[in-house]
């Protein structure tokens, strides 16, 4: 007999049979919450507390040395980053950096390196 679809029973049975099922468990979620917001943060995971409280640690510990010492060292973090998402895209471990938003690298760039002489200033492109 097939199994009866679009019912509670049914969801339940898939959600026994789902290989992520284990990562429910990883984040901090009310029992009978159903949380389906794709567009936020998300909920928080005890890796993602764990790292904070890690990262919190390198501060106390190593005040302005945890630029360059310690276990994740901030000022290498954009390459260490872009080594481990460079095989999400294809990419050689080399070729990719994780950063802040485009707007704000260029805000960045523009502040840095723009140098108004007075004479036709102004941006051009609006």
């Amino acid at each position: 007999m097939e199994k009866q679809k679009y019912t509670q029973e049914y969801a339940k049975e898939l959600d026994k049979e789902d290989e992520l099922t284990t990562y429910r468990e990883e984040f901090y979620i009310k029992d009978g919450m159903i949380y389906l917001d794709g567009n936020s943060l998300g909920l928080l995971s005890r890796r993602a507390e764990q790292s904070v409280h890690n990262l919190l640690d390198s501060w106390k510990n190593l005040a302005i040395d945890g630029w360059t010492e310690g276990e994740n060292p901030w000022f290498y973090l954009s390459e260490t980053l872009g080594e481990k998402m460079a095989p999400l895209v294809g990419a050689k471990k080399e070729e990719v950096i994780v950063t802040g938003s485009t707007t704000s690298n260029l805000h960045q760039l523009v502040a840095t390196f723009y140098r108004p002489t007075g004479k036709k200033n102004e941006n051009l492109s609006r």
